[in-house]
């Protein structure tokens, strides 16, 4: 009789701790989302202030992105809808808010002389090899691949040139430049100076006495 009075008490004491357990893990999931609930900042739509370097900062819904000043990234910023990623030939970048991107593959393009207007997106540059046409003024040229430099008609620059292997590297006083293939090119610290009576015919390298003076 003694026994089963005994085993009855453990019973009743296993199950009051097991009902002090799962009062204490129901306590303990409400604390937990409380802190969760609290460390999280409200959610804000388009145009709403968001982030910047303060406790909880608003967060942007869903479809938006926040904006901030990169000189001042500490302060908060705006919320506006994700960048569009564009494909070829559309319309991108520009000095406007969160302006669409090109695809991976495009480039965005604009034009020199109105940067702050958008742009379309064209094909990267493709690196061509030698003999194959280069440069020239228009969108996104070819470039030549390593070891190969861009020769282009003095008489219209603004033509496609040809790629050609880099001309010989020449010292003071060697030849240099001239209207004709692969011409040699003067060392650092050298700049090609032209035969004043003939100028399609190679000059002589000299000491640069300016900074800026190239071959």
């Amino acid at each position: 009789m003694a026994a089963e009075t005994a085993v009855r008490q453990l019973r009743g004491d296993q199950g009051l701790v097991h009902m002090v357990l799962h009062i204490a893990a129901v306590f303990a999931t409400a604390a937990s989302l409380a802190i969760t609930a609290h460390g999280a900042g409200p959610v804000v739509g388009q145009g709403e202030e968001c982030g910047g370097f303060r406790p909880d900062p608003p967060t942007c819904d869903t479809g938006l992105t926040c904006t901030v000043d990169p000189i001042l990234p500490d302060l908060p910023g705006k919320c506006v809808p994700t960048r569009v990623v564009v494909g070829e030939g559309q319309e991108c970048g520009g000095f406007r808010p969160n302006p669409p991107v090109c695809a991976e593959g495009l480039t965005c393009t604009v034009d020199p002389i109105l940067p702050d207007l958008p742009g379309k997106c064209v094909p990267k540059r493709a690196v061509v090899g030698e003999g194959q046409e280069c440069g020239g003024f228009r969108p996104d040229p070819p470039v030549c691949a390593a070891g190969l430099t861009c020769t282009v008609n003095p008489m219209i620059p603004d033509a496609p040139g040809k790629c050609v292997r880099q001309g010989p590297v020449s010292g003071k006083g060697g030849s240099c430049g001239g209207n004709s293939p692969n011409p040699a090119v003067c060392k650092t610290g050298l700049v090609c100076q032209p035969n004043p009576h003939r100028p399609y015919a190679p000059g002589k390298c000299i000491p640069s006495k300016r900074p800026y003076d190239r071959c």
